[in-house]
């Protein structure tokens, strides 16, 4: 589950991050990101038994394509108040809507797909519809940049967590600070929605 900031964790403002209730210790951004992938594998669990379900013929497309958005919007939701110490402000609520329509366009454009038949059912369709919650890691990342750039930090780096990493990740992450707005944005690389990149500020 994700990480609770009003039992073991709180947000602090003046720190801009989340630290332990008990001793005021700022928690790792590693935990805070252990935490939303263990969130990310958990929708990925529940989104490939509703589309086996799909592939089994319990369901018809109609209702996996209501279900899945429901998922969607619950997981990118999580994610993106996770970024903003727990709740989300106008902006904030701007910038989910914005990722929740791209994600809804791109769930229509795989709904109809496997109702005109051109989407064969079986492991792929399970496959490819669990890529939906990995999805969640870059709205995470993105809403973090955006928190960042309004409290006008200037300079950030790409951190490389334990994982295979794409050629350009690896370039990247070699530069060490540079200004905000100068690297591509995680998830845009050739690694795509399985970068596991975070960014570092300063």
């Amino acid at each position: 589950d994700l990480p609770k900031p009003k039992a073991k964790y709180k947000w602090s403002v003046s720190r801009s991050r989340y630290t332990y209730t008990k001793t005021g210790r700022a928690v790792p951004e590693s935990r805070v990101r252990a935490g939303l992938q263990a969130a990310v594998d958990s929708s990925k669990e529940k989104i490939g038994k509703l589309t086996q379900r799909l592939v089994n013929g319990k369901i018809n497309v109609s209702a996996w394509h209501e279900a899945m958005k429901a998922e969607i919007k619950a997981a990118h939701r999580a994610a993106a108040m996770l970024a903003n110490g727990g709740k989300l402000d106008a902006r904030a609520a701007g910038r989910l809507g914005a990722v929740l329509k791209a994600q809804y366009k791109f769930l229509g454009n795989f709904a109809r797909q496997i109702e005109n038949g051109d989407v064969t059912l079986g492991a792929r369709t399970v496959a490819r519809a669990r890529l939906y919650a990995q999805a969640v890691m870059t709205t995470y990342q993105k809403a973090k940049l955006a928190r960042a750039k309004a409290a006008g930090i200037e300079m950030y780096r790409l951190v490389l967590s334990p994982a295979e990493h794409c050629d350009e990740c690896l370039a990247d992450a070699a530069l060490d600070f540079v200004p905000i707005g100068s690297l591509p944005e995680i998830g845009s690389r050739t690694c795509l929605i399985n970068c596991k990149c975070s960014w570092e500020y300063q």
